[in-house]
């Protein structure tokens, strides 16, 4: 029923070419939201912007787990990329990083069509969630491709193609039908 509202509030950190840089900002955010509020401040800000706040403090844990492997005990918010600028500057190195391990999830658009071409055949659409979505790039990577009533790709980024020879030395042998 809040479809609409939700997508108004989700359009504060949602990147216009990459659901994994969305997922940072909204990790930025609610950083931000924490180090300002109480707990039950933090609920009522999540249900205000259509955020579970379950999901969220599973995030911060597994985020405290890693910290504490990495031996990173102290507060690390200042270190973290919460400008536009910083998280442009990561767009490049965070999207190659993730496409070495997402080389199979990697789709090419097909023209006049709605579309993607993926290896071995496979063919997809960005779930509609995406904000890929409606401006669909020639170029794209997925973390999931899921099938329901169609095959969807979720969580998406725009990638170049160059970005291919790097972690794929024979990039058409992965888009061959």
């Amino acid at each position: 029923d809040a479809q609409e509202q939700a997508r108004q509030k989700h359009a504060e950190w949602r990147h216009p070419r990459s659901d994994y840089l969305t997922l940072l900002q909204l990790w930025n955010r609610w950083q931000q939201w924490g180090a300002e509020s109480s707990n039950r401040q933090l609920r009522k800000l999540c249900k205000a912007h259509y955020v579970s706040y379950l999901r969220m403090e599973e995030w911060e844990a597994v985020y405290r787990q890693i910290a504490d492997l990495l031996g990173e005990r102290e507060d690390r918010r200042g270190h973290t990329a919460n400008t536009p600028e910083a998280i442009e500057k990561l767009y490049l190195p965070l999207h190659q990083a993730l496409l070495a391990g997402l080389v199979d999830h990697i789709g090419i658009k097909i023209p006049e069509k709605p579309e993607y071409q993926g290896p071995r055949g496979r063919r997809f659409r960005i779930f509609p969630g995406s904000k890929l979505a409606k401006k669909s790039p020639q170029w794209l990577m997925c973390a999931a491709i899921v099938q329901t009533r169609q095959v969807f790709a979720r969580t998406c980024a725009a990638i170049e193609p160059e970005w291919l020879l790097e972690v794929a030395p024979q990039p058409c042998v992965l888009l061959r039908t």
